[in-house]
């Protein structure tokens, strides 16, 4: 965020504790800080989760949707749905902590090795219901109940 102004050299190195320069600007938001991809291109790791850019957390925050999990060390796939407190983030947050809702497939692995995706945008003012219902016909397409990780015990299904 902080724009300055020092003369170059091609010898140039400094200690920022001897460094005289003048301040250009400071810049509302970090440079290093793109806007968030289309909701379609976004796909963070288990990694980013802690540390996304506050433009992503803020998009994440206000999305309902329904979303997938792979296990990036076999392709392992989980559909879920995100309609609760903090919506898509908050969701994504607690799969990543191992906490409500995680399956019987998905307690079996290691989160820090997932990564995020949207399947489709729901909009904030949907019920849960409607937000459920979409979920299982994305795991009936994707059959992520006898090929995945939606499978809660032996003989059910579970979503998010």
């Amino acid at each position: 965020r902080l724009l300055i102004e020092v003369h170059l050299t091609q010898s140039y190195l400094r200690l920022a504790e001897n460094l005289t320069a003048s301040i250009v600007a400071i810049h509302p938001n970090s440079q290093f800080d793109a806007g968030p991809p289309g909701w379609q291109r976004m796909r963070p790791s288990a990694g980013m989760m802690g540390a996304l850019p506050a433009s992503w957390a803020d998009c994440l925050r206000q999305w309902r949707g329904v979303y997938l999990i792979v296990d990036e060390t076999d392709g392992a796939r989980y559909v879920g749905s995100a309609y609760g407190e903090e919506n898509l983030l908050g969701r994504w947050r607690q799969h990543v902590a191992g906490e409500f809702g995680v399956t019987v497939g998905l307690a079996k692995r290691d989160p820090s090795r997932f990564r995020f995706s949207i399947l489709e945008l729901v909009s904030p003012q949907a019920r849960p219901e409607e937000v459920i219902q979409l979920e299982q016909t994305w795991m009936d397409r994707l059959e992520t109940v006898r090929f995945g990780l939606n499978r809660a015990k032996e003989g059910t299904t579970c979503g998010a």
